[in-house]
This record gives C-alpha cells, structure tokens and sequence, in this order.
C-alpha cells in the first residue's frame, strides 16, 4: 500500500529558501559551495520527486451509463493510475491517465471536482473535501509542469531567451538563483550547471508588473526586512488561475529589469480584463505569438483611422498625460495626411522631432507614440493609406519611422 503523501508546491522551494536578516549583503546569497555529504545533495531531489507523487480515494465519472464511482487513485512517475479498492494494487489497473505536456488540470463545476483535460478525453475527479481537491490539483499541475519542462529542456532547437542571477523571493523567503526564460517557461536552478531545477513557472497562466515594494501577505516583516535591505528594482510575477502566492525578482539594475520585464510580458498570460480595450487586443495577439491570420488584426481600434481618438490607445492614470497622448495621436496623423515633397518636408521633420522630443522628455509615452505608429500603419485596412506621395516606393515611410522610432527608444537618450 502506498502513503497518501501530502504534496508540495513544485513551483515554491519554502524548504530550501531562507530570508534575508537586514544587514545581509548580496553575495551571501549565493548558493553555498559544495563542501556537503553526498545524502545530503540528494535529498532534495528524492523529497521533490515525493512531492509529484499522490494516492487516495476518489469519485470518478465513467461508465457506459455515466455515473459516479469511488475508485483509489495513485499518482507515481507521471502517471496516473486508479483502481476499484485500494487492496486491488496487486493487480492490473482499471485504467491510467498519461500527464504530458499537453494535459490541463483545473477546477470544474462542483465545489470539489476537478478535470484533467488529456487532449482526446476529460475526466472527472470528486474528492472527499475542497483541501483534498486542491492538493489534487496542486500536483498533478505540478507534474504536468515537471513533465513539460523535460521536453522543453531536451529539444536541441530550444535556446534560453534570457539566463541570468537574479534573487528571487517567494513567500518572504529569498535566494540567489539562476533564472531562465526559455519558451513560456520560468525556470530557476541553484547554479547553471544544475540538470533538476529548484522549481518553475508556467507563464501563459500569469500576469507580470513592475513593483515598487514586495508585498507578501503571508509574512510581512520577512517582506519589510528584504525591502529595506534590497531596495533594487523589482518585478511581479501574479499567477491569474492557481491559488499561489505571487514570486518577485530583484535585479542588480533598471536596464537588467526592463529587458526582463519585457520577454516576461511577451510569454505571459496576463490580465485578460485589465487596460485599455487596444492593450487587450494586443494582449490577445501576444497570446497566439502575433499570428498574421488573426481577425484581432482587422478590429477597428487595430487599422488604421481617419477619425482622431477620444481615449489613450495606452493606460494612463494622469488626465495631463491623457491628453498629451491624444495630441500625439493627431500628430501622427498629419504626419501621414500631408503631402510629403520638397516644399513641405520642414513640416515633417518638425512634426516628427516635436513627437519624439516629447516621448523622451516624458518617457509614460513612448508606448502610446509606437501604439499609434502600429495602428496607423496597418496593412490590414480596405483602402491603400500612408503618406500621399507621387512615388508609390516612398509608401515605406511610415514603416520606416516606426523602425527608427522603436531603435531610438531602445537606445540611451542621453546619448
């Protein structure tokens, strides 16, 4: 008979971290030498295999006239297997659920049931109690992760987006780890040559925000000590469906934050009601990784307007900042309305210096200006727009100024 073992959060390492004391400095955060006992480098690896593995009583829809039934369940390499009694284990199982990668586990109608959605068939799964449902659903979530973070990490094609050390903090706790984006996987070791990683994130169910100060409800004065110890920028990574704690990153710097912050918001899931109508679109677009076939491509608030706006393309809460990026928008406009030749290029390049002069002075607008330029350069319209020029190869230009716009903002501005 196997124990009912009562899983851990695969994506946290509680056991493993520790928190900063005030007076900490970075490099004791390192993780320590290697100076330890052979058992002792391996139990956390055998403790986090335990933590994948699950058994116990649950009430299965099946049959050939769907109905309940109470069958023992046993989660070990992978696999889910479940029996009549629990005293059948001897014995061929009744069935096994395959967890790969393309498997989704999450809570169903019913307060303690739960699917596991195999891709050619949905089971449903009623525990005794909503804690025994969640634990359920805690590993086996989590050993779909472990499995897909396998695949992930043996195919040769599959390079790391971003690799770094970073300290990650998650539950108060904190550690130097090295983190790795690769795919929509978050993925953080204890050195760079570890092959078992301390845990993961599957970032299509998360949002990321820039954070001013670490906020963990489950020990505020572990978060007030590493605040003030760490007062470098940080970034929040908020899962949107699983009921676990947010995990924060510390960098060494703005830029290190800012290139972070930006692969992280492309792979993840985000907040699919927050921001404007046209962030929410592009969130969409992110989602299926920018398909050009996507219909979202043809929404109005996507292709290009004769018409001025009313509201920010972009979030501000300032109602100054909103009525500058309303007034860039109508630059832009003239900037492609008026007819572009010898006489008037002065008015051009005064429209296009006021705009980018503006978006480097104020900085909030740089991503209303490149959310205009998308727009308004669309191919996605029913008629032919752009610059009205007598040369049909100079349609490029708008193109064009969006590139150099993005490339400038990408650079130093004080250079």
């Amino acid at each position: 008979e196997l124990p009912d073992v009562r899983d851990t959060s695969f994506e946290s390492d509680v056991s493993n971290d520790y928190a900063i004391p005030p007076d900490a400095s970075i490099d004791s955060l390192a993780p320590p030498i290697s100076h330890r006992s052979s058992s002792y480098l391996e139990s956390p690896r055998k403790g986090a295999e335990k933590a994948l593995e699950k058994s116990g009583y649950l009430t299965k829809l099946g049959g050939k006239i769907k109905s309940w039934h109470k069958r023992y369940f046993v989660l070990k390499t992978g696999v889910l297997s479940y029996w009549k009694s629990q005293h059948d284990l001897h014995r061929k199982p009744q069935g096994i659920i395959v967890l790969n990668e393309s498997c989704r586990v999450s809570r169903a109608d019913g307060s303690n049931t739960f699917e596991i959605a195999t891709g050619t068939k949905n089971y449903y799964l009623t525990a005794d109690s909503q804690p025994i449902m969640e634990e359920w659903v805690r590993v086996l979530q989590n050993v779909v992760q472990r499995n897909a973070l396998r695949l992930l990490l043996s195919r040769e094609d599959q390079k790391p987006t971003l690799q770094a050390w970073l300290i990650k903090v998650k539950h108060g706790h904190s550690r130097k780890c090295w983190c790795v984006l690769i795919g929509k996987m978050f993925i953080y070791f204890r050195t760079p040559n570890e092959q078992n990683p301390m845990g993961q994130v599957n970032m299509r169910d998360t949002r990321v925000e820039e954070v001013e100060h670490i906020s963990d409800s489950d020990s505020d004065e572990v978060s007030q000590n590493i605040e003030k110890a760490m007062p470098e920028p940080t970034i929040g990574i908020f899962p949107n469906h699983v009921h676990q704690g947010p995990t924060y990153l510390i960098f060494p710097n703005r830029a290190e934050q800012e290139k972070w912050l930006y692969q992280l918001t492309v792979v993840s899931g985000g907040d699919p009601k927050a921001g404007t109508q046209f962030e929410q679109l592009v969130q969409k677009l992110m989602e299926g990784d920018g398909d050009p076939s996507s219909m979202i491509w043809r929404h109005p608030l996507m292709t290009y307007s004769k018409e001025p706006i009313t509201l920010p393309l972009t979030t501000f809460t300032s109602e100054t900042l909103q009525a500058e990026a309303i007034k860039l928008f109508k630059s832009v406009q003239l900037f492609m309305s008026v007819v572009l030749d010898s006489s008037g290029i002065d008015y051009h390049v005064v429209l296009a210096q006021n705009a980018i002069q503006l978006c480097l002075d104020i900085p909030e607008l740089q991503p209303e200006l490149l959310s205009a330029l998308i727009k308004q350069t669309s191919r996605h319209t029913q008629a032919r727009h752009g610059v009205q020029v007598r040369n049909s190869s100079s349609f490029k230009h708008p193109r064009s100024f969006l590139m150099n716009a993005t490339n400038l903002f990408s650079c130093d501005s004080s250079s």
